[in-house]
């Protein structure tokens, strides 16, 4: 078992125990989508001009993507990388007002590459690219920036730190 299969696990334990004391229905309940074929992954490369970070590569062999990863955020996989997910993700970014995307280097919506945005709000997450290679980095923005995360690890990490928080809060334990 990769350490991805053992992340994605916990993962998927953590949500289906917010699943179960989540009695009023407050967010959607699903599954990881099954690994990208390496075909799909070569596909969004070519597609952004852009090289995907290993770490997230490697990711997207065992999970290509999860709708409602924490709460309504939706983890982005190959489809959403190649569809109207990614043009509405970029269109947040664009609207970061200049003071921001002073503080953040620059940062414009080609400059980026989404990787999971939410259903209901203004949240992107997003990781730079430089010299066309998607960085290690993934940025948490809603208007500012709200969280930086030094990789993905980090990034998917918290968003289990977070459901494991969100578990608590419903079940009380």
């Amino acid at each position: 078992m990769s350490r991805w299969d053992a992340e994605i696990a916990t993962m998927r334990a953590i949500k289906d125990r917010i699943a179960q004391g989540d009695g009023e229905n407050l967010w959607r309940h699903e599954p990881p989508r099954l690994g990208a074929p390496e075909n799909a992954l070569v596909a969004v490369e070519a597609a952004l001009g852009v090289r995907l970070h290993a770490d997230y590569r490697t990711f997207l062999t065992r999970c290509d993507g999860w709708s409602a990863v924490f709460q309504e955020n939706d983890l982005f996989g190959t489809a959403e990388l190649l569809g109207e997910a990614l043009l509405d993700a970029r269109e947040l970014v664009s609207y970061l007002e200049p003071n921001v995307v002073e503080e953040l280097d620059g940062i414009t919506p080609t400059s980026v590459i989404p990787i999971a945005m939410s259903a209901t709000s203004i949240d992107v997450f997003v990781s730079p690219v430089l010299q066309g290679c998607q960085t290690s980095t993934v940025i948490w923005l809603a208007g500012s920036e709200v969280e930086r995360f030094d990789n993905f690890a980090d990034y998917f990490g918290a968003m289990v730190r977070y459901n494991e928080e969100e578990a608590r809060d419903l079940l009380g334990n």
